[in-house]
């Protein structure tokens, strides 16, 4: 397998003038975007989690400059602190699906029971233990864009109609509660229930259902073409390319920490404050598992959709083509969302106890990456509305 190229830059990007950047230096722009995070995160939503440490932070890459702005963290939050940045995750299992299909090494509109490209094994095991509802309809690209009806163990409780002592709860939950909270998850034990009792939303290509479990097909999908595990792909295809020494995806249940630097986190839920920095992450393998920092992940946004670092521009449109969900996620490609539209493209992600919005914006040529230490369960809606309205309002201050 060809290796990825070193970090570069995209020449029709790395030589444009940022015109907004000439009329105003770097200090003029911190002080605008830490009024627009004041301006956003009120006191009424801080004095909700009992005068702990909850914030938000921003963080903006472009080909001229990279910034950092915080507001009400006392001051523990920087450019290099370590945070969960959950379903972000998503953009790097699609570009590591994407760059394969780049490199020939699969094509993303095979079935699952397809043979891999000059191997004599198929994408997914052709044993019972995969044994997935519709295997054999499903593509790669339905995997991608939520299309092949792949019920999600981690959102969706299993069946109360199921004979199974796991019946009406969220499978992870499940066996968290048997093996203990540092339990180490794999792709065999997350798919086990959906193949067990051959559990599915619909069809392939009849609907639309986010589905973390088709996330970590993909995940298999990748460590069976490439013989890497995905952690390691991704360490060497995605990640070390462009020198974002400070990520990491998270596959052993007993690291339950994240690495110094990082900054506490909080649940708010049934009005209740749960500090809950502690996490197991390797339950979300291939769609959640993400360690991150400000910095990192505004770069990898950048590079990822506006540079051709990691993928031609042909594998980013197909990226990026919208798709209409008809439900809240409104518009989704191959690992990107959307949606709204004005803020650009990339991934949201919560996971208790962080919200992020990770976005590329064609046109200010820029990434934007906001986030809250906080998980308003109680009011999900509003909290991400409010980062939603952050990003939009960075964007004017960028233009």
């Amino acid at each position: 397998m060809t290796l990825l190229l070193p970090r570069i830059f995209a020449i029709a990007v790395a030589f444009l003038a940022f015109v907004s950047c000439e009329k105003q230096d770097d200090q003029s722009l911190e002080f605008k975007l830490e009024e627009v995070l004041k301006s956003n995160f009120t006191e009424a939503y801080a004095d909700q989690f009992a005068g702990k440490p909850a914030g938000v932070f921003l963080a903006i890459k472009n080909a001229d400059t990279s910034l950092f702005v915080q507001h009400n963290l006392d001051g523990v939050m920087t450019e290099s602190t370590h945070f969960k940045g959950a379903s972000t995750t998503k953009t790097f299992t699609s570009a590591a699906i994407l760059w394969l299909h780049q490199e020939g090494e699969l094509d993303i509109d095979d079935k699952l029971t397809d043979l891999i490209p000059g191997k004599t094994i198929s994408y997914l095991p052709q044993t019972p233990d995969y044994d997935v509802p519709y295997k054999s309809e499903i593509t790669i690209r339905q995997l991608l864009n939520h299309r092949a009806g792949v019920f999600d163990v981690t959102n969706s409780k299993i069946p109360d109609s199921i004979n199974a002592p796991y019946a009406g709860m969220i499978y992870p939950d499940y066996l968290k509660d048997q093996f203990g909270e540092t339990y180490t998850f794999t792709f065999d034990a997350l798919v086990f229930p959906v193949v067990e009792h051959q559990l599915s939303y619909f069809p392939p290509g009849t609907g639309m259902h986010y589905s973390n479990t088709g996330y970590n097909l993909l995940g298999k999908i990748v460590e069976r073409v490439s013989g890497l595990s995905l952690s390691a792909f991704k360490k060497q295809f995605l990640l070390d390319p462009l020198e974002l020494n400070d990520t990491h995806f998270e596959d052993v249940g007993t690291n339950i920490h994240l690495p110094a630097p990082f900054i506490d986190s909080y649940l708010l839920l049934d009005g209740q404050v749960i500090d809950i920095t502690e996490d197991n992450l390797s339950s979300a393998i291939a769609e959640g598992n993400i360690v991150t920092t400000p910095s990192d992940i505004a770069e990898w946004a950048w590079y990822l959709y506006g540079t051709n670092s990691i993928l031609n521009t042909s594998m980013q449109n197909m990226m990026t083509e919208p798709l209409e969900t008809g439900e809240h996620h409104v518009l989704y490609g191959l690992g990107t969302q959307m949606y709204p539209e004005e803020i650009g493209v990339g991934h949201n992600g919560a996971r208790a106890a962080f919200m992020t919005i990770m976005r590329y914006h064609p046109a200010t040529q820029t990434s934007y990456v906001v986030s809250s230490n906080t998980l308003n369960v109680d009011d999900f809606e509003q909290e991400g509305e409010m980062l939603n309205q952050i990003l939009r309002d960075a964007i004017e201050v960028m233009k």
